[in-house]
């Protein structure tokens, strides 16, 4: 009994999970839990344990990795234990990131680590190939999500323009600010950045004041940014 348990501790590998979603109604959607199906089936199929998951939900796949709660602490978890377990596994590559630069350093940097990185619905590993064709077909890859992405975004821009133009109005989604109980960390932001804070300084602030964003999760310097990038003042934040 005690050689079978040998034997099956040395085929069974370990490996941490990655998931990622990038809108709201992802989130609340099936998206994460699809992700987490498929990985399973992948981990049972390859005697895989999957002993830690990280999920950044509401990221966008164009956000660096060090902007990524959820990525930048499984780094900080695999550079800790020197490279421990050795593989990361997720969905698709899109998962990773839908900008090419961004998932090539995503790649660069766990390889750097000794870890690999699969693709649990078809296996395929993305960073362990480093023959000019296999380079030439992940970064093909990575271009296609990103012109997906980019498609994706132009077909939502010119219907959001036609129901203007006939409507007069096109709602989307409200900036931070509009949703009640969030007057307090807009105005905040607003008066530090009036004052000259940079954005990691306003992140700390808030993060110090335990003021949530949007999502519950903590501020990073580019969620400051993108909230002086699109919201505006509203009487329906409330404190």
């Amino acid at each position: 009994m005690r050689g079978l348990e040998g034997y099956l501790s040395m085929t069974i590998q370990e490996a941490f999970s990655y998931v990622r979603v990038s809108g709201e109604s992802q989130v609340s959607g099936d998206g994460p839990d699809r992700q987490r199906r498929v990985i399973a089936a992948w981990a049972k199929k390859t005697k895989t344990k999957v002993v830690r998951e990280f999920a950044d939900l509401g990221v966008s796949g164009t956000t660096q990795w060090e902007e990524r709660p959820a990525m930048l602490e499984m780094v900080n978890a695999l550079v800790a234990s020197g490279g421990k377990p050795p593989v990361v596994v997720l969905e698709r590559p899109d998962r990773l990131a839908r900008d090419l630069i961004a998932g090539e350093l995503i790649l660069q940097k766990l390889k750097e680590l000794g870890v690999r990185v699969v693709v649990a619905e078809n296996n395929q590993d993305l960073n362990s190939d480093d023959t000019p064709t296999g380079k030439l077909v992940r970064q093909i890859l990575g271009a296609v999500a990103e012109f997906d992405r980019a498609s994706i975004a132009l077909k939502l821009k010119a219907t959001r323009a036609k129901k203007r133009l006939e409507t007069g109005r096109c709602e989307g989604r409200k900036g931070y600010g509009f949703r009640d109980g969030e007057g307090e960390g807009l105005t905040l932001i607003q008066s530090l950045s009036k004052k000259g804070s940079s954005l990691q300084a306003i992140a700390d602030e808030l993060n110090q004041r335990a003021i949530p964003t949007r999502q519950g999760k903590p501020w990073l310097k580019g969620s400051v940014a993108s909230v002086l990038k699109t919201s505006t003042p509203s009487k329906k934040g409330k404190k």
